[in-house]
């Protein structure tokens, strides 16, 4: 049984990929209190302090009807159970359900994409799509009302750090139209801490 904040896991779901070769990908990846979801060009990080995560890195799929009540404002918890994902509200009233059976496979290894130093980047150039998902995970983290966001990255070729108004536990990676592997930033300090825990392979606290 996994367990995860509604809206945290909205923001992270929304950066699944579709691609069937790498099928990996096609879903949202637990660690510890972490939530993870990668398209191969943009990567978004949420940390819920209440997670409850039974089952240690797994992947497990968030399909669009489940999504779209993640993003609703009444929804609170999102829970992973006997190939299930049920969204509650806050009075533990099932608001959804929906199939979600865990994908089988090796999710890559996020940290490596988590640079350790990010500069300031003015002119790098992004696709059109990745500013939409920036964007929409902003709305979603923010409701109805589009809250800012930064990015910083090393040049204008690195892969750059977005961290949203009023939403420490999540943050995304964005990949440049063309980039190349750069040192790595000032990511939020509950990732620092769990760098070397994730880097044994350990559970998270």
């Amino acid at each position: 049984m996994i367990k995860f904040d509604a809206t945290k896991l909205a923001a992270v779901a929304l950066v699944q990929s579709t691609e069937e070769t790498r099928y990996y990908l096609n879903g949202v990846y637990f660690f510890g209190k972490l939530a993870v979801a990668t398209d191969g060009h943009i990567l978004t990080v949420a940390y819920d302090e209440h997670a409850d995560n039974g089952k240690e890195g797994v992947i497990l799929p968030v399909d669009k009807s489940a999504a779209s009540k993640l993003k609703n404002k009444k929804a609170v918890t999102a829970l992973f159970d006997d190939d299930l994902l049920k969204v509650y509200d806050a009075n533990g009233n099932m608001m959804h359900v929906s199939a979600s059976k865990r994908i089988d496979g090796t999710f890559p290894d996020f940290r490596k994409v988590v640079p350790d130093e990010f500069g300031s980047s003015l002119k790098t150039p992004f696709t059109p799509v990745v500013v939409e998902q920036i964007t929409a995970t902003a709305r979603i983290l923010k409701g109805e009302t589009i809250g800012g966001f930064y990015l910083t990255g090393k040049d204008n070729n690195s892969p750059h750090l977005v961290r949203y108004d009023g939403s420490p536990d999540v943050f995304t990676i964005a990949m440049p139209k063309d980039w190349e592997s750069g040192n790595k930033g000032d990511v939020p300090s509950w990732f620092e801490l769990e760098r070397p825990r994730i880097a044994r392979g350990e559970e998270a606290a």
